[in-house]
């Protein structure tokens, strides 16, 4: 009888410490692992033109505002109109995987461009360029699903 109880004691305590090495490990995980919504976000990254430093000229409101389609949208029709504003006759590229769009903005800064995506998840990245050399990126995912198109 007392071997049972001794048994079951050293049992239970193994037991115990390997599921609080198990939680403690996994704790430990979730803390280093960065965030989902990190990854996915709508990036936007801009490069000087010449120099690097306090002494770094800057871009001067230079940026790419897109008007429609929001990053993570369901599209269920091809092509996408992609519409927005950067600063006046300045060269935007829209890149997807299987192609690319360079046109030039209109006089107001406006631009509206027709882009065609492949069924499932896109990635879709907007650059544009001014004449000092400098850039600015935007990145957006679009899921394309003719399968919603024909349920609805």
């Amino acid at each position: 009888m007392r071997k049972e109880i001794i048994f079951a004691i050293l049992a239970g305590g193994s037991l115990g410490a390997i599921i609080a090495f198990g939680i403690w490990r996994a704790n430990s995980a979730i803390q280093n692992t960065p965030q989902i919504e990190d990854t996915f976000a709508p990036q936007e990254t801009r490069s000087p033109s010449s120099s690097f430093g306090p002494n770094a000229t800057p871009s001067g409101g230079f940026g790419i505002t897109l008007a429609k389609p929001d990053s993570d949208d369901v599209e269920t029709q091809s092509p996408v109109t992609f519409t927005g504003i950067t600063q006046p006759s300045t060269w935007v590229v829209i890149s997807t995987d299987k192609s690319d769009y360079t046109f030039l903005s209109a006089a107001d800064g406006s631009f509206s461009q027709d882009v065609k995506l492949s069924p499932g998840i896109n990635q879709i990245v907007l650059t544009a360029f001014n004449e000092k050399g400098n850039s600015v990126t935007k990145t957006l995912n679009l899921v394309y699903s003719k399968e919603l198109a024909q349920q609805q």
